[in-house]
């Protein structure tokens, strides 16, 4: 009996070691996951700010908001927390394209988008501003 007990008693504790080896690799699969959550969450919000300034763009080119369209769309993406990177606006049809981009960690994050009325009869009707089209585009960097 006293044999059994020696080869039995070389491997008390490999299971404590084993499940604490597997709780590790568990906890730094989730940290690395959680940065991955975060930037997608702030390319969304920075897909949020560059549809965003597109339509206060097109709002100020079509006459229903005050001032420059491009002003426009720089102060809605500052207000958004992203930096207002490029502006184009077409004041006969009143479409208007931006890039907006924010840093996280290190990296940049640019999204067009651009907005245009539904059609050139709204262009009369500077009470209704929220009767665009919105359409994101690729970004090349």
């Amino acid at each position: 009996m006293r044999d059994a007990r020696k080869l039995g008693s070389e491997d008390r504790g490999a299971a404590t070691v084993a499940t604490i080896a597997g709780v590790a690799i568990i906890i730094m699969a989730m940290g690395s996951l959680v940065p991955l959550c975060i930037g997608v969450t702030v390319r969304h919000s920075v897909a949020a700010a560059a549809d965003a300034a597109a339509l206060a763009a097109s709002d100020a080119a079509m006459g229903a908001l005050p001032g420059e369209p491009c002003e426009r769309a720089e102060k809605t993406a500052f207000i958004n927390k992203a930096e207002l990177t490029r502006c184009e606006v077409n004041t006969s049809t009143a479409s208007a394209t931006v890039t907006a981009r924010r840093s996280f960690f290190g990296v940049e994050l640019a999204v067009r988008a651009r907005a245009e009325p539904r059609s050139a009869t709204k262009l009369d009707d500077p009470a209704a501003p929220h009767n665009h089209r919105v359409r994101r585009e690729p970004t090349r960097q």
